[in-house]
């Protein structure tokens, strides 16, 4: 199903600008990187799956995982920001209900969830 478009972040130029000014939190799932975002009611997530995580079958799982993990947890936001994760092997290799947990714990560390 994806991420609704106001959860998504798109853009080279912006997903770039995240990653260069972004503040960075490494997690089981990868390098989450995470800048503010004004005018904004709430976040947009981007995700990044290298090739070397494995094929796209076992990738595209992962990411729509990880999309439905996010998706549960936009309501808690607080603030405006953008993220991009830069996903890991970990990412692919952790149990659904881990991955949930793995991204709230690195979404509250970082200040964007209750």
């Amino acid at each position: 199903m994806g991420l609704p478009h106001q959860l998504r972040l798109r853009g080279g130029r912006r997903i770039r600008q995240v990653i260069r000014d972004g503040r960075r939190y490494p997690c089981r799932l990868g390098l989450l990187f995470v800048l503010g975002a004004e005018g904004l009611g709430g976040a947009r997530l981007c995700l990044g799956f290298p090739r070397a995580l494995g094929t796209a079958v076992v990738r595209n799982r992962a990411r729509r995982r990880l999309q439905e993990a996010f998706r549960a947890l936009a309501p808690r936001v607080r603030g405006a920001w953008d993220l991009v994760l830069r996903a890991r092997q970990g990412a692919v290799q952790v149990a659904g209900d881990e991955l949930a947990g793995a991204l709230l714990e690195v979404l509250a560390r970082a200040g964007v969830v209750e």
